[in-house]
């Protein structure tokens, strides 16, 4: 090699270093300016509380979670309750049943014999609209009677009708509108209160009552083709009784509750293998007795659903589960539907659906209720209200919704209004000014009855009045000292000023309007939201306020006159996802329950949630509080 060729490559070989050196140096350069925040610089961020919030993604179906959501609120079929219902060609279908609301008397007994009996059908695919298949079937109007699928043929049997009594006929259809009767009187006495199962390639019917005659049975039928019968035993262990619940489940049949003519009611759970041999499987389950009940098989668990409301168990609608009907385990929150007995409980489409019955008011209902899969806490929670909103903000003030249905309709607040009462009095009064409740003030709807016309009171005891206590005559008299007109004018400027673009304040109470008068006062879910962070922000003594569980008032001079105690049951709930801060609670018969709540979130964020027109809002609200917290990861990390 010569020595130009020698000093040329050389050359080139040192360029080429050179190139990749300083290539080298210019990227980290710029990877230096993209790498974000200095180790200082995440310690300031992080002390500040910035978080990421991501969805949680759906995990396996969780029984302990399992809510409900309101399908409908009144079906097209009248209020009933000991109808027969069932799924047959991919619908649900209910039948019969009787109408107790006009035949209640003064100490809660019912003249059944009296009250309005049917032999309409229905069906529906959602359990919100519902099909009337036909006005009057062939079969005469009847309560507590069975239908069971069987051999490519519905059968229905049993019950008690207005028109012919205790009934042991059987009647045969193939499309659930035609029915025809094709059993007079079958081999079993008459009977209403029997459950039936499809078992073993038979037809099973268990138990009942005959009030004519003023016994219950124990006794075991079965059939093979649906019109001959057979006495399975004469030695059932359980003892007689009536409304109680049947399901197969697992390759057996169970049997769990009911009573007996003595008024006693049981809880105890028997199991069989072949309908003839019963066994107890559990004598005192955690659940309380319970009648007029359903056992339905879903998600590989045998479910018990319903029971009314009454002294014993402190009232409780509960809902439990089980594995092998042994062992019991109970849902984490029970169900908003009111107790019942003698309703309907299907599985259909993957569903729960519970319907019609006897509610523990003593009212038949035509509500709709339906379950939803909640899985390991991801998905949607259900709640009764019509519209809420649940909204995180961070330290630095961004937002973001967690969770909302129809957050912009208008509805009526109630008492919420009084949020922007405290909010405008707060501008006019300082705290030792002197509030006097009027005689006026005291003509108030729904007044608490603690004070006397010209009771004194200090602006800073009226105030904790009005948010613990919500006290009707401590708002209005609030507002009548400053002008009534005035006072509204300026919670309505105030609501226009905060952009409340759905709101709008006719008293500064949060009545419902008089009679022939539809001027209500009313918000959004959002708007409430909106007024919530405004006052948490700039007057977070009001937020402090309705944080607390009591406090004792005193008029101007220092006398004593009550202990008040707050609206807010969630302020005592000890298992309440989040620590609440504060909120505040409003009912009326028109608005229904409403409830906003102001929540401490993780990292030192704020959880602003808000529930309107709800059947229990307090449930409502756990169970958007516990959505919130299972359904996204909290991360207490910078954004990068």
């Amino acid at each position: 090699m010569s020595y130009f060729k020698r000093h040329l490559l050389v050359f080139s070989t040192l360029l080429l270093v050179v190139v990749f050196i300083s290539s080298l140096f210019l990227y980290f350069v710029i990877y230096s300016k993209k790498a974000g925040p200095s180790p200082e610089q995440q310690k300031q961020l992080q002390a500040v509380g910035a978080q990421q919030i991501t969805k949680t993604q759906p995990k396996q179906f969780d029984p302990r979670l399992l809510s409900w959501n309101l399908a409908a609120s009144s079906a097209e079929w009248e209020t009933r309750d000991s109808g027969v219902s069932f799924v047959f060609q991919d619908k649900i279908w209910t039948m019969g049943g009787l109408d107790g609301n006009t035949k209640v008397q003064a100490d809660n007994k019912v003249i059944y014999w009296e009250a309005p009996h049917f032999n309409d059908i229905w069906t529906t695919e959602d359990g919100t609209s519902w099909k009337l298949e036909k006005e009057k079937a062939a079969w005469p109007p009847r309560r507590s009677m069975s239908v069971v699928y069987f051999k490519d043929k519905l059968w229905m049997f049993a019950g008690w009708s207005t028109i012919t009594g205790y009934q042991s006929d059987i009647w045969q259809s193939d499309d659930g509108i035609n029915w025809t009767k094709v059993v007079s009187e079958a081999a079993w006495p008459a009977r209403e209160g029997q459950t039936a199962e499809v078992f073993q390639d038979k037809i099973w019917m268990f138990g009942g009552v005959n009030y004519d005659k003023h016994e219950t049975k124990n006794d075991v039928w079965y059939s093979e083709n649906g019109i001959d019968w057979h006495q399975a035993t004469t030695t059932i262990p359980w003892s007689t009784r009536w409304d109680h619940a049947t399901t197969v489940f697992n390759g057996k049949i169970f049997l769990a509750g009911g009573m007996d003519l003595s008024g006693n009611v049981f809880k105890d759970v028997w199991v069989s293998s072949d309908g003839m041999n019963w066994e107890l499987a559990n004598a005192n389950p955690p659940w309380t007795s319970r009648q007029g009940h359903a056992l339905v098989v879903f998600h590989d668990k045998m479910w018990i659903i319903g029971r009314l409301n009454d002294k014993e168990g402190a009232g409780l609608n509960d809902i439990w589960y089980t594995d092998d009907g042994i062992n019991w385990e109970k849902t984490e929150t029970d169900p908003p539907w009111m107790g019942r007995e003698d309703h309907s409980v299907l599985v259909y489409k993957d569903k729960i659906f519970v319907f019609e019955g006897m509610g523990s008011d003593w009212r038949w209902h035509n509500d709709v209720w339906v379950s939803t899969g909640q899985e390991n806490g991801s998905n949607e929670p259900a709640l009764s209200a019509d519209s809420f909103i649940s909204v995180f903000v961070a330290p630095d003030g961004k937002e973001q919704i967690l969770f909302q249905k129809n957050k912009d309709e208008q509805l009526p607040i109630a008492s919420i209004t009084k949020l922007m009462t405290a909010l405008v009095a707060s501008g006019i009064y300082k705290p030792d000014d002197i509030i006097t409740v009027s005689e006026k003030s005291l003509g108030s709807k729904v007044v608490s009855g603690i004070y006397k016309e010209g009771t004194r009171l200090l602006f800073s005891d009226a105030l904790h009045a009005l948010l613990i206590a919500s006290h009707n005559e401590v708002a209005d008299a609030m507002a009548a000292q400053a002008g009534r007109v005035n006072f509204l004018d300026t919670m309505n400027k105030k609501a226009s000023d905060l952009g409340l673009s759905d709101t709008e304040f006719i008293n500064a109470i949060g009545l419902d309007p008089a009679p022939g008068s539809d001027s209500i006062n009313h918000s959004s879910a959002f708007d409430i939201y909106k007024l919530l962070r405004y006052t948490d922000k700039n007057y977070p003594d009001i937020i402090s306020i309705t944080s607390l569980k009591e406090f004792q008032l005193n008029d101007a001079d220092g006398n004593s006159i009550a202990n008040i105690t707050s609206t807010d049951k969630l302020l005592s709930q000890p298992d309440v996802p989040f620590r609440i801060l504060g909120g505040k609670t409003g009912e009326t018969p028109n608005a229904k329950q409403n409830l906003a709540t102001v929540a401490e979130s993780p990292c030192a964020g704020i959880l602003f949630s808000v529930v309107l027109h709800s059947e229990n809002s307090f449930d409502d609200m756990e169970k958007l509080l516990q959505y919130d917290k299972n359904s996204y990861e909290w991360k207490c990390v910078p954004d990068k």
